[in-house]
């Protein structure tokens, strides 16, 4: 089966006029489709640059990245933006919910950049706000919820264009323990619903629910098992 993620020798270097910072170094890995993994390490050994590579949000300076067959590098900016809407569902530490509108509305943002948007496009909202326990806080503004239900909304938004990808990076950093293992299990559902998952976490037993741990430091995959 071709890999989801191919990764090739990929390296991300930051340059200031001073300054020359090393965040990936030669980054080699595949992750298969339907495959749930774990990005471990220390602060600062790149595994947020290497989720945002992963989302579309950045380029390798170096090296390849394949998403589903398709050099990533050979893509224009107008064609990563619709493949990223399109193809990745991505959930960040900080919630990053529009204040201004309902978690109804925030559920449905991604409809705003679809070239097609689903079809009932409020259903699908309401029908993912019921998978994640929140259908009754559809009207409310985000403020109005609390950490764990934010993210919750989040995660609906992440899926709502039913990603093959769901990329989450600390997703449970700003939560309590009890909340942030809500969200876990909700995570490891969405997998065994086929969805291919790559985490990032400090935690290591969320790490551990996953099929498979990368440990970043410096820069440089350590291991993985």
């Amino acid at each position: 089966m071709t890999a989801l993620i191919e990764l090739r020798d990929v390296a991300r270097v930051f340059r200031t006029e001073t300054v020359e910072t090393h965040a990936l170094r030669g980054v080699s890995m595949d992750v298969r489709a339907g495959e749930f993994v774990a990005l471990t390490g220390p602060s600062g050994c790149g595994k947020s640059t290497l989720l945002n590579l992963l989302g579309l949000l950045d380029s390798p300076s170096t090296g390849t990245y394949r998403l589903n067959g398709v050099d990533v590098g050979s893509m224009g900016f107008d064609d990563r933006a619709r493949e990223r809407n399109r193809s990745i569902g991505f959930v960040f530490q900080a919630f990053q919910l529009i204040p201004e509108l309902s978690v109804l509305d925030n559920v449905m943002l991604p409809a705003r950049y679809a070239e097609r948007p689903p079809e009932h496009a409020q259903d699908v909202a309401r029908q993912l706000l019921e998978r994640v326990g929140i259908a009754h806080r559809a009207g409310h503004l985000p403020t109005q919820l609390s950490g764990g239900q934010q993210q919750r909304v989040a995660i609906a938004r992440a899926m709502f264009m039913s990603p093959a990808l769901l990329l989450l990076d600390e997703p449970t950093g700003n939560l309590d323990a009890a909340s942030g293992r809500a969200i876990m299990d909700l995570v490891g559902e969405l997998h065994e619903g086929g969805t291919t998952v790559v985490l990032v976490t400090h935690e290591p037993s969320f790490a551990a629910r996953a099929a498979r741990v990368v440990h970043l430091l410096d820069g440089v995959l350590e291991h993985a098992h």
